[in-house]
């Protein structure tokens, strides 16, 4: 869905381990987050991402407020979603710059 929308994907990931190698040198205007890998809550994940300017929002199949407050913060879509609620989250994300929610 990204890809055909013009976005360069990055990953997939299965750790937080993995995406934490990813972050370091990563040029990007925004991320969107599982908030959970590999059976580990992604928190340090966006903590890492906004260290670096990274405006980051999140995909669960959790209801949001089942997560830590850390990803509680920032913008959330609860798995399903649809083609165009990512895009819209995506184009939201790339704008503010910081991904915390307004």
């Amino acid at each position: 869905i990204l890809a055909q929308a013009g976005c360069e994907v990055l990953g997939p990931v299965a750790t937080v381990e993995e995406a934490l190698a990813m972050i370091a040198g990563l040029q990007a205007s925004c991320a969107v987050v599982d908030a959970n890998l590999d059976g580990e809550f992604t928190t340090a994940v966006v903590d890492s991402l906004a260290e670096h300017g990274i405006a980051s929002g999140v995909l669960s199949g959790y209801d949001k407020a089942a997560l830590p407050a850390g990803l509680q913060r920032l913008p959330f879509l609860q798995k399903p979603v649809s083609s165009s609620e990512l895009l819209q989250l995506v184009a939201r994300l790339s704008h503010t710059g910081n991904g915390t929610a307004p």
